[in-house]
């Protein structure tokens, strides 16, 4: 149910004072002080929504029906993203928890942002928290701490502190990022992470929580279960889905790369593909969280461009856009 404030405590406000007149004047005072009663009920229900929970009067929040995977198959879609969509993304704002690999998909941002205005990102690294002022031009406003899954869904502090967050009104998007966890976890562990994330969501119903797959790791087992046991819930359960193994997974061409090529989040075809595609790489961050690999290449960087243009891809398909 909405509830638009300002105009229902109008409404409540004037009938009560009605009331309190026409009793006056009979003196009845018993019946004034059940008026009394009844508007402070009708203020706390105006104040805080349905049920009890705090009211989120977010206008950008649009609710997206069904399951959105973003992939590699979603870097191609980045040159097609139609301006107003761009301009729309830019109204959502995002709550954004990672550790060290996930540092990759804001340098990526930050890069594309320098080779192009179009991709501004402002970006607040703070402990509490808070969105960057309303920038002119517009800009895809960002709020990031480096924290652990107990600062996020894993403890029950954590989860407070994502609903503290959550009330401040201020953030349409929630999302929390690996390290090296999907590599270790069993599955029990990874059913907590989903099971977190749906309960927060199905407290706060204008807010959406994005998934993430752990990064790749060369290939184990234990990577492949628990990424496919997030991707099975997110599809089953029309959640919003950031794969950020697969995006690691492919070159441009659609090159599948296994094991082989893939170490720690690094991306070891990245150097082959720069040296035959030179354009392509023009741009990439300067330094890139462990994609430096061993050998040191710069040009390993490169995923991280493709992280940041499969994210802006991801943000416009949740301001609207169908990605044709």
């Amino acid at each position: 149910m909405v509830v638009k404030k300002k105009a229902v405590y109008g409404i409540v406000k004037k009938s009560i004072i009605q009331k309190q007149q026409y009793y006056n004047k009979r003196e009845e005072p018993g019946m004034m002080r059940k008026c009394a009663a009844i508007a402070i009920i009708l203020v706390s229900f105006v104040s805080y929504g349905e049920c009890g929970s705090p009211a989120n009067d977010n206008p950008h929040a649009t609710p997206f029906q069904g399951a959105l995977i973003i992939d590699h198959t979603s870097v191609v879609a980045f040159e097609r993203i139609p301006k107003n969509y761009l301009d729309k993304a830019k109204q959502l704002t995002l709550y954004y928890i990672h550790l060290s690999h996930g540092k990759q998909i804001i340098s990526g941002l930050e890069a594309l942002e320098k080779t192009d205005p179009t991709y501004r990102v402002a970006v607040q690294f703070t402990s509490s928290p808070g969105l960057p002022p309303k920038q002119v031009p517009s800009a895809l406003r960002i709020y990031m701490e480096s924290f652990g899954p107990d600062s996020f869904w894993s403890t029950e502090n954590g989860m407070n502190r994502t609903r503290n967050a959550a009330r401040m009104n201020l953030f349409h998007y929630f999302l929390f990022s690996w390290c090296g966890e999907m590599s270790s976890y069993d599955s029990r562990r990874v059913q907590q992470y989903l099971t977190s994330l749906d309960r927060l969501e199905s407290e706060f119903k204008n807010l959406r929580f994005i998934y993430m797959t752990g990064h790749v790791d060369g290939g184990s087992g234990t990577l492949g279960r628990n990424n496919r046991q997030i991707r099975d819930y997110v599809k089953s359960n029309g959640k919003v889905l950031y794969d950020f193994a697969d995006i690691e997974s492919y070159d441009p061409a659609g090159k599948y790369y296994s094991s082989t090529g893939r170490r720690n989040g690094e991306c070891t075809w990245c150097p082959k593909w720069c040296e035959k595609h030179p354009s392509d790489c023009t741009d990439i961050p300067e330094s890139c969280g462990h994609s430096s690999g061993k050998d040191g290449s710069p040009y390993m960087a490169y995923v991280c461009k493709l992280k940041a243009q499969a994210f802006w891809v991801m943000m416009a398909r949740l301001a609207g856009w169908d990605g044709n």
